[in-house]
């Protein structure tokens, strides 16, 4: 999720990005167990303890890894927002650009997606 004057300012930085997403996701389906190992090492790094590995891979199992914004998620969340008195809105029409996705999606002969 980026601003849209990031969008508009810096579209390759954007677009590697979602390539890196969408490669990230590749290997979580393709090799799982080569994605939960760096996952397990990563947070080693960070935090100075690795995660057991069994414990990524249980976790792997409730996360749907995907490039899709799931729009009706948001539209829920829109909804319950504006009963709460939170916005004064549900339109959400314009909180999506998916261009650069559709693109990395179409050269890889992948569906794109419509929000």
């Amino acid at each position: 999720m980026v601003t849209t004057k990031f969008l508009a300012d810096h579209p390759d930085v954007v677009a590697n990005l979602i390539k890196g997403l969408a490669d990230s996701i590749d290997l979580i389906h393709k090799q799982p167990a080569e994605a939960e190992q760096l996952v397990s090492t990563r947070i080693g790094k960070d935090s100075g303890k690795e995660l057991p590995v069994d414990l990524v891979k249980a976790a792997f199992k409730s996360i749907t890894f995907t490039l899709d914004p799931i729009t009706a998620s948001l539209q829920k969340d829109a909804e319950a927002a504006k009963s709460l008195g939170f916005i004064d809105s549900t339109d959400l029409s314009d909180i999506y650009s998916l261009d650069i996705l559709n693109n990395l999606l179409t050269k890889r002969g992948e569906p794109t997606i419509t929000p």
